[in-house]
């Protein structure tokens, strides 16, 4: 059985190298589309570019710029729900919004962990 990749340890809770040069060509990609979207100010343009980055967008949901994820495609948001401006989703994991969920200003949702022990951190 070959190894399993860092994203793979990643999206099982694993421990993981998140400098990993895969992951950080994700995030690359994921930055520029962010940039992209916060700086528009056209709706359609906004969904499209959402659409493009997340698991899902569910149908007449919106999201407020400005807005900030780690990867986009482990994040899910069902229909008809609002994510006020300055949401953060770290979604180095699953995240799963529901259908009609309102999410206030300056949420923000963290997936992302590191060791606690000082130890285990310093080996890498």
């Amino acid at each position: 059985m070959a190894p399993r990749t860092n994203r793979e340890r990643m999206l099982a809770g694993e421990s993981y190298n998140c400098l990993d040069s895969d992951l950080e060509a994700e995030r690359r990609q994921v930055k520029a589309l962010l940039r992209r979207f916060n700086r528009s100010e056209l709706m359609q343009e906004r969904r499209s570019i959402l659409e493009q980055l997340l698991g899902q967008l569910g149908r007449d949901s919106i999201i407020e710029a400005p807005f900030h994820c780690t990867y986009g495609c482990n994040t899910y948001i069902g229909d008809h729900s609002y994510l006020n401006y300055s949401c953060i989703i770290l979604d180095n994991n699953e995240v799963r919004i529901g259908h009609h969920v309102m999410v206030g200003p300056a949420v923000q949702i963290y997936t992302a962990a590191h060791p606690i022990e000082a130890a285990a951190r310093i080996q890498g």
